[in-house]
């Protein structure tokens, strides 16, 4: 779903070179982390459920989608960036 936004919205962005794509990337990912404490938080979870998670070996996977998250405005833009061939 994070890709499928992220390749919708590549054009709107404006962002064509790779820093620009990681840093609006890194500003989603900031974004969606306080989004995650924040609302965590106002239901009452306590912070060491809200850090589980995060911890793979606790039996959380958010790491891996923040990760996806963080590149998917790079991985987007090289979807719908047509590539040339020398031949």
């Amino acid at each position: 779903m994070i890709l499928l936004i992220a390749y919708l919205a590549i054009g709107w962005i404006g962002a064509r070179d790779a820093k620009p794509l990681v840093a609006v990337g890194l500003l989603w990912l900031i974004l969606m982390l306080c989004f995650e404490v924040g609302v965590g938080r106002a239901v009452g979870l306590s912070w060491e459920r809200i850090i589980a998670d995060y911890v793979p070996w606790q039996g959380g996977f958010m790491i891996g989608g923040m990760v996806i998250l963080a590149l998917s405005p790079l991985i987007a833009a090289r979807l719908r960036t047509p590539r040339h061939s020398d031949a």
